[in-house]
């Protein structure tokens, strides 16, 4: 586990962003490298964290290794060119957490992770960090992990599809007191907004509102991925298993100085908004 403090950087609208973006599976046949640079551009601009699976790290005596797909790039190539791309965005950059597809050879060659963070100069966030983002009128905690969590949810309808990869990533994290809770692995973008209950509340003598009171659940996030399941003219382990397939990009938390996180945006690898989840107000 990793703590630690950030300080984020308003525009004169009073808005800050911060971005989380990984699962790239480097090495792979199926990453998608024009999104990884569209990212590290947004980057250069804004404070970002690495979720971890920069690399896909698969080695021959693996059940995933496929020549096809994974080819015989060594270890330290995948690490040393990833690095290199991350140190372009390294002065805005918080930290990489540990991911398990860089942990897989750790117990022959030790932490791809932290080699990785040493090689890009960024700090390593180990498995878990908790950071605390000052700048706001209050601080805005944050926690930050790969995960294991992935979703085969065959619900029917999109919408309860949707609401049942919301209740489940909210009970994951659930034992986490944070602002902001974010995890990768599961290569789908998964946003649930903080809950919030009402109470009736007498406001004069002569008026009762009803006003909400938040609990503390936090956003609860799951980010995208940078790596295709269904590639031309390439064959994935993914694609074997007939998964659904992954969406891709980043995420892009907007942070009011007054209001912390107000809206949660899903960029895609073209780096446009394809779907924005706002703080929902009740009256």
């Amino acid at each position: 586990m990793k703590s630690k403090t950030a300080r984020l950087s308003f525009n004169s609208k009073g808005i800050a962003k911060l971005l989380t973006g990984g699962d790239w599976h480097r090495g792979t046949e199926a990453c998608h490298e024009g999104g990884i640079r569209k990212f590290l551009e947004s980057a250069k601009r804004h404070m970002w964290i690495g979720m971890a699976d920069m690399v896909e790290a698969i080695i021959p005596g693996d059940k995933r290794f496929a020549i096809d797909e994974h080819g015989m790039a060594s270890l330290m190539g995948q690490l040393k060119k990833t690095s290199e791309l991350i140190r372009s965005s390294a002065e805005t950059c918080i930290g990489i957490v540990a991911g398990n597809h860089e942990g897989a050879p750790s117990r022959i060659i030790g932490s791809l992770s932290r080699a990785m963070a040493d090689y890009a100069v960024v700090p390593y966030l180990t498995q878990t960090a908790f950071i605390t983002f000052d700048g706001a009128l209050a601080p805005i905690k944050g926690f930050f992990a790969h995960g294991k969590l992935t979703f085969n949810s065959k619900a029917g309808e999109y919408e309860r599809v949707k609401l049942n990869r919301e209740i489940r990533l909210r009970d994951y994290l659930s034992c986490f007191e944070a602002d902001i809770k974010v995890v990768g692995h599961g290569h789908r973008f998964v946003c649930a907004r903080p809950v919030e209950k009402l109470k009736m509340q007498q406001t004069s003598k002569l008026e009762v509102k009803r006003v909400p009171i938040p609990i503390k659940s936090g956003w609860c996030v799951m980010c995208p991925a940078m790596a295709m399941v269904y590639a031309e003219n390439c064959e994935t382990y993914a694609e074997s298993l007939l998964v659904d397939p992954a969406d891709l990009g980043w995420v892009e938390y907007i942070i009011h100085r007054k209001n912390g996180v107000v809206a949660v945006n899903h960029i895609n690898e073209d780096g446009k908004i394809v779907r924005t989840v706002e703080r929902e107000v009740l009256a």
